[in-house]
């Protein structure tokens, strides 16, 4: 009973530190990039909707890791320049093909959005990730990238 108390506890901590952090950074001058670019409330609400849909149930460096990818692209010269244009690229990410991109997010995914906004990249500088376990056998550009980090069920790759 004690340890149940101690978790539902942190959780009650987390949830009231993720909505200052969320309340007090949305505000359309929030984080600048290196290529300072602003990001505005419904850039990070997107982005915690792709976290969500990408990686729900992963830990949470995992989630602010498929956050740090998109921005990653939003800095490279590969890629469009805007969060929303990284995600609605045409078949780039299985959320937006499936719709799953529209559901609701939660505190956890919020706050990887933060993070990941705030320059938090545990993949050091990613441009790719992608779950072996959902991924079909004949998908080739896999094994031409280099594995940067692995985060439970996803491979993160430059």
């Amino acid at each position: 009973m004690k340890k149940l108390f101690i978790f539902f506890l942190i959780l009650v901590l987390i949830s009231m530190m993720v909505t200052i952090i969320f309340k007090n950074n949305t505000t359309g001058s929030g984080y600048t990039t290196s290529a300072k670019q602003e990001f505005a409330e419904k850039d990070l609400e997107l982005l915690s909707r792709l976290i969500y849909a990408e990686s729900r149930g992963e830990p949470l460096k995992g989630q602010i890791s498929v956050g740090a990818v998109v921005l990653n692209r939003v800095e490279s010269n590969r890629y469009p320049n805007t969060i929303k244009e990284v995600i609605y690229q045409p078949n780039q990410f299985c959320p937006v093909n499936d719709g799953s991109i529209e559901n609701p997010t939660n505190e956890i995914s919020d706050f990887a959005a933060i993070k990941a906004m705030r320059g938090t990249d545990p993949t050091n500088g990613s441009l790719y990730f992608y779950n072996p376990e959902k991924v079909s056998d004949n998908v080739n550009w896999i094994s031409e990238k280099t594995e940067s980090i692995r985060i439970q069920n996803h491979i993160f790759a430059k």
